[in-house]
Formats: C-alpha cells, sequence, structure tokens
C-alpha cells in the first residue's frame, strides 16, 4: 500500500464502523418483535391477527459484529502505527501539505463555480393577494420577469 491509499484507507475502516455500529444498534437484531392487530374489535366477522417481525437482509448475529468491530479497530491501529512510519521517512510535513491542498481544492471548486454562472433571464409566477368587491380577501398570481447579467 502507497501512502496516498494509507491516507484513504481510515476513511474506508470509519464507514465500516459506521456501518457496523447501525447493524448492532438495531433493536430489531437484539429483541424478537412481534405485531398483534386488534382487527375483532373493529370488525367482528374478523379475526385477529399475530405476526412476527422478519430480519432484513442486513442481518448479522451481534456477536459476530463485535467481533468484526474488534478486527477494525487493530486494522486502524496498525494502519496508524505503518502511515506514523510512513511519514517520519519524508522531507516535508505532510500533514501540512494535505490541509494545505484542501483548501486549493476547495479555492479551485469554488472558481469552477463561478465559471459556470450564465447570462439569461426567466419568468417566475408569484401569489399575491388583495380585496375584492365583497371585501374578502382574494389570492391571484402575477409573473416577474427575472434578468441576470
Amino acid at each position: 500500500m502507497n501512502l496516498k491509499d494509507s491516507l484513504r484507507y481510515p476513511n474506508f475502516l470509519d464507514k465500516l464502523m459506521k456501518s457496523a455500529s447501525d447493524n448492532i444498534k438495531n433493536a430489531n437484531h437484539g429483541l424478537k418483535l412481534t405485531k398483534i392487530h386488534h382487527r375483532k374489535k373493529m370488525n367482528p366477522i374478523v379475526e385477529d391477527l399475530s405476526e412476527n417481525a422478519q430480519l432484513d437482509q442486513n442481518f448479522y448475529p451481534n456477536d459476530d459484529v463485535v467481533a468484526f468491530m474488534a478486527d477494525l479497530m487493530e486494522e486502524r491501529r496498525k494502519l496508524t502505527e505503518a502511515t506514523t512510519l510512513g511519514k517520519a521517512g519524508i522531507k516535508f510535513d505532510i500533514d501540512a501539505a494535505v490541509e494545505a491542498n484542501k483548501f486549493r481544492q476547495s479555492l479551485a471548486g469554488s472558481i469552477r463555480s463561478v465559471l459556470r454562472f450564465t447570462k439569461g433571464q426567466y419568468k417566475e409566477k408569484v401569489l399575491g393577494y388583495k380585496f375584492n368587491n365583497d371585501g374578502n380577501q382574494a389570492t391571484y398570481y402575477y409573473e416577474i420577469d427575472v434578468l441576470s447579467e
């Protein structure tokens, strides 16, 4: 793995950890859910219904998820140590260079957005209010010309 990939890999590990965390926090994965429909109270000719909720496709046993999360923590620790060693061999501060590059990318994105602006015109409909002859408030629509130069 090169240094560039090692700087992106933590984001991947973070996404995996969040996904695993969301999975384990799902109450349906830790509890049995039963729904009892009391239909007979409202319709005497229909019987009550009891149903058990089905586990979704993304169900993994909680013990497996916890073990996976522990493996992710160990992988993150190894990655951090390896990245620190890799950065130590470089003659400049890579963290400062990465942060400066983020600002350059932000500036470039802003300039790209400004360059996409175009002149033009279009119409909008706006809701207005007035009192009619009976003294009641009535709504009406009118157009606005919007010009960008």
